[in-house]
């Protein structure tokens, strides 16, 4: 059994117009079109176009396909593929661009897989070679992953993050003291620096009262920086929450003049 369906829209204030199908069967198979005009594709000159379908292949299954029309610069495309179950969740996106000597096709693959306490995911991104200006640019291959363990009090977290400048190696972990009293350390290294030296820094949250938390944090990073940043949270009345802060160079306190100068900091926030 085969449900069509089209939903036509028009609204002449905005001079919109909507198109929108839906197919649906007896099989869990879903799948939907949009087309859109506005009045802000005759500012842009760009126009959205999306195709999906759900469970296309098998439960858990996800497929877009998404196109920009500009009738100055052409069109853009980009697909998206997913699938997740209580598992596995996997996804791929590739994006064609409406100049691909000018900018770059990119295809990003990542995948996640979590048993019991453990996490594991990791992302792939290749960009194709283009040319900006007069300057060539090669094609890249990025590499980033993340390795998790966790526990009802505590988390650990190791990761490797890759740009084209740089390639960063490090840890956070996570530690639920009480529940009143959590901390949180990261130490991280960038291989790719001149001056390749591990960062670090050190958090610590308080929570006095259900309206009053106290935060606290010191940073060091390889630019001869360290900060202290402290803070008061405090929600006075039912709409009015107050917030102290302040951002204080350590070195300086140390008698040095690096770096940037103490700051501090009030916010009030009214709901």
């Amino acid at each position: 059994m085969v449900d069509l369906s089209i939903e036509p829209k028009y609204e002449w204030v905005s001079r919109g117009l909507l198109l929108s199908g839906r197919v649906s069967t007896n099989s869990d198979l879903e799948g939907a079109i949009l087309m859109l005009y506005d009045s802000l594709c005759d500012l842009t000159n760009t126009c959205p176009g999306e195709l999906g379908i759900r469970d296309a292949f098998t439960t858990g299954t996800k497929f877009s396909l998404r196109g920009l029309y500009n009738p100055l610069l052409g069109n853009s495309m980009k697909s998206v593929l997913e699938y997740k179950n209580e598992l596995l969740a996997l996804r791929s996106v590739m994006t064609y661009p409406v100049d691909p000597v000018a900018n770059p096709v990119q295809v990003q693959a990542s995948g996640a897989v979590a048993l019991k306490n453990v996490t594991v995911g990791a992302l792939m991104t290749f960009s194709t070679a283009y040319i900006r200006g007069e300057k060539e640019t090669a094609s890249s291959v990025l590499w980033n992953s993340k390795v998790g363990f966790s526990q009802p009090t505590w988390q650990a977290v190791l990761f490797n993050t890759n740009t084209l400048l740089s390639s960063i190696v490090g840890t956070t972990f996570f530690q639920e003291v009480t529940p009143n009293v959590h901390f949180a350390t990261t130490f991280s290294n960038d291989r790719l620096a001149s001056n390749s030296a591990p960062s670090a820094s050190f958090a610590g949250l308080y929570q006095y009262a259900t309206d009053t938390a106290m935060k606290a944090k010191i940073s060091v990073s390889p630019q001869k920086s360290a900060r202290l940043g402290l803070s008061l949270r405090q929600q006075w009345t039912s709409a009015t929450i107050v917030t102290l802060s302040a951002d204080i160079n350590a070195l300086q306190l140390l008698g040095t003049n690096k770096g940037a100068p103490h700051s501090f900091g009030l916010e009030v926030a009214l709901r």
